[in-house]
């Protein structure tokens, strides 16, 4: 009995692991590797590559800081990357890196792949990463076609460096921009604007289609002048005072009716025939009464 117990626990601990492995997202493992010791003032490369994934890589974006102690020199993209799929960012301090497939997922990166090349130059004598990672962004694009997150990870690899201090200047603001969704990309990562994510750009869901608003109607106030010489505006909608006097269109064509002076235009009294009926009436029977006293008294 205790060793069909065991069995069955043994069982049901398989099932949730398969149960849990298939349930996981898809993820994607990068490494940041450079020279084991450096000399201060001498530029050295650290590049970026692809360990591993289990789908390729369509999109990534790296974040990284680059410590006081180090100098960013050059940024270029690994080999076998085009230039249109690679794009980068730096103020100095901070590294926006970012890759995205020109094939949409069909060509992405996969394990043992260089994504891009990064040149770094010491001040001081120092041993620890040249570059930290703050964020990964990655997502991949299923045999179905369907764009999907990827949990991303990058390991920088230490770096020794020896020799006496030396005087390097900052390095000023630099980027290489391939293509406007990639443009709007970078921004987005540096909070200037409200774009998005590697996923996002990967479906086509730049900020130039997803935060566009149809301009509101503009409106516009016409001056029309009527047969009388009366000056008449005409509002449509919307929101502006854009101002088109077509007088002339208007007096150019034919009126629809004679124009009227303005003793024409007031209201014609009516006569009031009943009262003046009655007061016929009472006129005559006056007139008969005077008639017939003056003829007795004769």
């Amino acid at each position: 009995m205790k060793k069909v117990f065991v069995c069955a626990v043994i069982a049901l601990a398989a099932l949730w692991c398969g149960i849990g492995a298939s349930a996981a997202e898809s993820t994607a493992q990068f490494s940041a590797t450079g020279p084991l010791k450096v000399a201060t003032g001498e530029g050295f490369d650290v590049v970026i590559s692809c360990i591993t994934t289990d789908t390729p890589t369509a999109g990534v974006l790296f974040t990284l800081e680059i410590p006081e102690n180090y100098v960013l020199q050059d940024v270029k993209p690994g080999e076998g990357i085009e230039r249109s799929e690679f794009s980068y960012s730096s103020s100095g301090s901070e590294l926006i890196l970012m890759y995205l497939d020109d094939q949409g997922g069909e060509g992405g990166l996969q394990g043992g792949e260089e994504l891009a090349v990064i040149t770094l130059a010491a001040r001081e004598a120092d041993e620890g990463a040249p570059l930290v990672c703050m964020e990964v962004d990655a997502s991949a694009v299923t045999v179905g076609g369907d764009v999907i997150s990827q949990a991303g990870t990058l390991e920088v690899a230490k770096v020794s460096v020896e020799g006496s201090a030396v005087s390097l200047p900052e390095a000023p603001p630099s980027a290489m921009e391939e293509g406007e969704q990639k443009d709007d990309l970078l921004q987005g990562a540096t909070g200037s604007s409200e774009v998005a994510t590697v996923e996002e750009a990967l479906k086509g869901e730049t900020p130039a289609a997803s935060s566009q608003q149809s301009e509101p109607n503009e409106e516009k106030a016409e001056i029309i002048t009527d047969a009388n010489g009366n000056r008449v505006q005409v509002i449509t909608d919307g929101t502006s005072q854009e101002v088109n006097d077509i007088t002339e269109q208007v007096l150019g064509g034919k009126p629809a009716t004679a124009p009227q002076n303005a003793e024409e235009m007031k209201p014609q009294a009516k006569i009031p025939w009943g009262y003046v009926a009655v007061a016929g009436v009472v006129t005559a029977c006056v007139g008969a009464g005077v008639f017939v006293w003056r003829k007795k008294r004769r």
